[in-house]
């Protein structure tokens, strides 16, 4: 049975619902969400259900990823033998759990390839992003809202969502969102740019093949970039040069990364970065690639696989990760600048996951020997979360709970199942070359807004 869309019809995400009649006379939305036979959508694609038994069916369609809160269109259909083409609507969303967004061109005419893409970032820094649940409305707008999962980070304290509105013909404009209520947001593209970038030393160098250059929005860049397999999007030609084009007029970072698809994934480190300032018309600038080095890791005898990580500490990427499986017990890590980075392995044969701390560039192999884990690193991130509210400070560092310090992870995972439970425990931190005492509840703490992250460390 193959299932479609009505023509026209607007589909971002959508999930098909199949079950046999025969199940069930009067199905409720409850049992078309429990039903066997499931599939997703993307961009109003058909999708087909193979190797049915004849008989009759009921079909059902839902925007989202089946979501409950997005309620799926029912019906029946007869399945014989051979193939059979079913048509099912789907039901529009509900105005009041979205917003409408029109994009308009430089001249005041309607955007006719308007494409939206919803992104909801929690005050801790974790996000979500995605195409949410979209529909065109009759005057050619898009009512688009979030899916459950993002609509439970947005609600959270100090959480804020952002619409990026895009067109083929005039580039990106972002704007924010105060509420998912059925207001209409109005996006005015400008007369769009175009940005020539030029890479002084790529060419006939060993990263040759290897740089991806992107522009993003001055405040807006992504943590973790992907490229996708293949990584084509932002790779010098053979004149060392990128063009990037249509763009908005603004200010923008123009950042340059060390692309590896070795693992037929995405691994890209940022290796420089710089502000522009993009303007209509042609635009010129340069990012030069900077010196290059590889990290080669040995392990102890008896860890055979796993993956090798570093971190930069110290910059504006600091936390994103550069990594490199283990072969028979080595590792390389490629396209590194010069810096500090933190060094994380797992794998066979590796029993602690504390970070040892090195300098790139560095003579020969580095052993794999991190101290043992005897601490807890503390990050907050909201002056507005538990954490903060129960009184630690970015920088601090656990050193025992309730008087009792830590002698390695293992004793440090034990003690963090037994203070689940726990209503009242005195955790001593270091801070500013001192010792300080705060006395919290674990459970309150956890609850809601955490606003930062504990990690396991060392002193």
């Amino acid at each position: 049975a193959t299932v479609r869309f009505p023509a026209g019809e607007r589909v971002e995400y959508a999930t098909v619902y199949l079950m046999p009649a025969a199940l069930k006379s009067d199905p409720t939305p409850e049992d078309l969400r429990g039903a066997n036979h499931q599939q997703h959508s993307h961009n109003g694609a058909a999708v087909t259900f193979e190797d049915l038994d004849a008989g009759g069916y009921w079909i059902g369609a839902s925007r989202g990823w089946g979501h409950d809160d997005h309620e799926p269109s029912l019906q029946f259909v007869e399945v014989g033998t051979g193939s059979v083409e079913v048509e099912v609507p789907i039901p529009s969303s509900d105005l009041t759990k979205g917003v409408i967004v029109q994009g308009f061109a430089p001249s005041g005419h309607l955007v006719p390839d308007l494409q939206l893409s919803l992104r909801v970032e929690s005050a801790d820094g974790s996000s979500r992003g995605g195409g949410g649940t979209q529909t065109e409305l009759a005057d050619g707008s898009i009512l688009i809202g979030p899916d459950d999962s993002m609509r439970a980070m947005f609600e959270t304290a100090g959480s804020k969502a952002t619409i990026t509105a895009s067109s083929g013909s005039y580039g990106k404009e972002t704007i924010e969102v105060a509420a998912f209520d059925g207001t209409t947001y109005e996006v005015r593209f400008q007369d769009p740019a175009i940005a020539r970038v030029a890479v002084p030393g790529y060419l006939g160098s060993e990263a040759l093949g290897k740089v991806r250059v992107r522009l993003e929005p001055a405040g807006r860049e992504e943590r973790h970039v992907w490229f996708g397999r293949g990584g084509s999007d932002g790779k010098p030609d053979e004149t060392g040069t990128v063009e990037i084009t249509p763009l908005s007029p603004g200010e923008y970072t123009l950042r340059l990364f060390y692309f590896d698809d070795r693992d037929q994934r995405w691994r890209s480190t940022e290796i420089a970065r710089q502000a522009v300032t993009v303007v209509a018309g042609e635009n010129r600038f340069s990012i030069s690639l900077p010196p290059l080095y590889s990290l080669v890791v040995q392990f102890p005898e008896g860890t055979t696989t796993g993956t090798a990580q570093v971190a930069q500490i110290g910059t504006a990427t600091e936390g994103v990760a550069a990594s490199a499986p283990i072969v028979d017990g080595v590792a390389t890590i490629d396209g590194l600048v010069a810096g500090e980075y933190n060094l994380t392995a797992w794998g066979t044969g590796i029993s602690r996951a504390s970070a040892m701390t090195i300098v790139v560039p560095v003579s020969g192999a580095v052993f794999y020997d991190p101290p043992p884990v005897n601490a807890i690193r503390v990050t907050v991130s909201d002056p507005d979360g538990a954490m903060a509210r129960a009184g630690f400070l970015d920088g601090d560092v656990i050193r025992r709970i309730n008087g009792q310090p830590f002698e390695g992870e293992e004793q440090l995972a034990m003690l963090g199942i037994l203070l689940q439970g726990a209503r009242e425990v005195t955790i001593t931190v270091g801070r500013d070359g001192g010792e300080v005492e705060l006395v919290v509840n674990p459970k309150e703490m956890m609850e809601g807004n955490p606003g930062g992250r504990f990690q396991p460390t060392s002193e």
